[in-house]
């Protein structure tokens, strides 16, 4: 079981695509960081029971925080990712 880290934050993705994710978050991020993304792919999206699949990409977006907020919209370029992730808890 994982748990969270330090720096490690959940989140729902605004925008989606082969290529990449945007998202919004408070965390710190800048323009070519190595990010770990998580993502639960839904039934109607995999085509068979919903799975985890763990992301390596990198930080190609951030758009200024919102001062009132806090948050910072990051986009992601992914680069690869890990097969099916048994075990791995769903993103809350």
């Amino acid at each position: 079981m994982e748990t969270q880290s330090e720096g490690e934050q959940h989140t729902k993705a605004i925008n989606i695509s082969s290529r990449g994710v945007y998202f919004a978050t408070t965390l710190d991020m800048l323009v070519g960081e190595a990010v770990e993304v998580l993502l639960e792919i839904p039934q109607r999206v995999a085509g068979v029971k919903a799975t985890v699949r763990r992301f390596t990409g990198r930080v190609t977006h951030v758009e200024s925080k919102d001062l009132s907020t806090g948050i910072s919209g990051i986009g992601v370029q992914l680069l690869y990712y890990e097969r099916d992730l048994a075990g791995v808890p769903k993103p809350a």
